[in-house]
């Protein structure tokens, strides 16, 4: 188990502030630029669980880390600079000197973790913690230190969104995207195979077709063209293509529909024939 302590969180504010005569056309121009520090870890993560103080583990010292990281966040990912520079900013703190820990220049660490035993801690970073209900030792020692965080401000209210029904593009009529459009839930090719690993048909069904882009297509039963279907002055429907009056009715996704029509300008004709219902089985008990 790995648990990282906060260091203080340093801004630098640089301004450049240009203030030409009032008079003339030029721009008041005001630059602000934000340097936050070279600590580029590639770990990030988001909060799982919100504890109070008194439900932490705790040092001999009485030290309660502020975060607790999972440790399979570091091998797979590499960033042993990460581990290094906790190592190096508990001998800093201990000692109160500064450490370089920079990538490829710094001191090896079997100096760094030579300096922190003789310091009166383990060389690897390792400490006792109690546990906060019963007091007693934890069974395992734990990576603790003061390391270099930032909070990026994503709430989860920020960020819930949900919707039934509403506006659709034009083109496909499938919902559009975006929580600021009230756009739909993207049920893209990843949820889709846990559908079909899942034997889920009817979820499939529902999300792709009937809460997506569902469409009543007429095709004719003679010729198999789909578009070509009108009414004549009586109302009853007809084909265009073939004057044939045995007009089918089926379910398919407008998607799909657009898709045809897209193939038949280009010279493939899509030919749909409906196959004849099968007899439902009967069910002996």
């Amino acid at each position: 188990m790995y648990l990282f302590i906060v260091s203080q969180l340093t801004f630098f504010l640089l301004s450049l502030l240009s203030a030409p005569d009032m008079g003339k056309s030029d721009c008041f121009l005001i630059i602000v630029v934000f340097i936050c520090s070279n600590h580029f870890f590639s770990q990030k993560g988001t909060i799982g669980m919100m504890y109070s103080q008194e439900d932490l583990p705790f040092t001999a010292e009485g030290i309660v880390p502020d975060l607790i990281v999972n440790p399979h966040a570091i091998p797979s990912r590499m960033t042993i600079g990460h581990v290094f520079e906790c190592v190096a900013s508990k001998l800093a703190a201990l000692t109160g000197q500064r450490v370089d820990a920079t990538a490829f220049s710094h001191e090896p660490v079997s100096a760094i973790c030579d300096a922190l035993k003789k310091a009166g801690f383990s060389e690897d970073g390792k400490e006792v913690l109690y546990n906060p209900f019963t007091g007693k030792q934890l069974k395992g020692r734990v990576f603790i230190g003061p390391t270099f965080y930032q909070r990026l401000k994503h709430m989860v209210s920020d960020k819930v969104h949900a919707r039934a029904n509403g506006k659709i593009v034009g083109l496909t009529r499938q919902p559009v995207d975006g929580r600021a459009n009230g756009g739909g839930l993207r049920f893209g090719e990843m949820e889709r195979d846990c559908g079909l690993a899942s034997g889920a048909s009817a979820v499939l069904n529902e999300r792709m077709c009937t809460s997506s882009d569902i469409y009543k297509a007429k095709l004719c039963g003679t010729c198999g063209i789909l578009g070509t279907i009108i009414t004549d002055n009586c109302g009853e429907y007809y084909c265009t293509a073939c004057s044939g009056r045995d007009i089918k009715k089926t379910t398919m996704t407008y998607a799909s529909k657009l898709l045809f029509q897209e193939l038949t300008s280009m010279g493939a004709s899509i030919l749909l024939f409906l196959a004849e219902p099968r007899a439902k089985a009967q069910l002996f008990f």
